[in-house]
């Protein structure tokens, strides 16, 4: 499963234009000025969207935990989820 990790802002300007998939799918961690441009565009493709530590309007999962508004635990737990959705995906790839 290919996934690239980019800033909000970096993907409106250049990666967007790499995503030639008809079956987008992406991890909004939140807090970039450019949210909205990128909620605008996913939503007129139909890209499936999942946010951590926040809400954001259309999208498919919010992943919430607990104090997510303080910045330190913000930065320690959005990397914990990424890297627990990329040992799931290695260990059901390896069975």
């Amino acid at each position: 499963m290919p996934a690239i990790a980019c800033e909000t802002g970096d993907w409106s300007h250049i990666d967007v234009y790499l995503t030639k998939t008809t079956d987008y799918r992406m991890l909004v961690l939140p807090g970039s000025d450019w949210e909205t441009q990128l909620l605008d565009w996913c939503t007129q493709r139909g890209c499936t969207l999942a946010v951590a530590g926040s809400e954001l309007p259309a999208t498919a999962m919010t992943l919430r935990y607990v104090n997510d508004w303080n910045d330190d635990v913000r930065l320690l737990t959005e990397a914990l989820i990424v890297a627990c959705i990329a040992a799931e995906k290695w260990l059901t790839q390896a069975r």
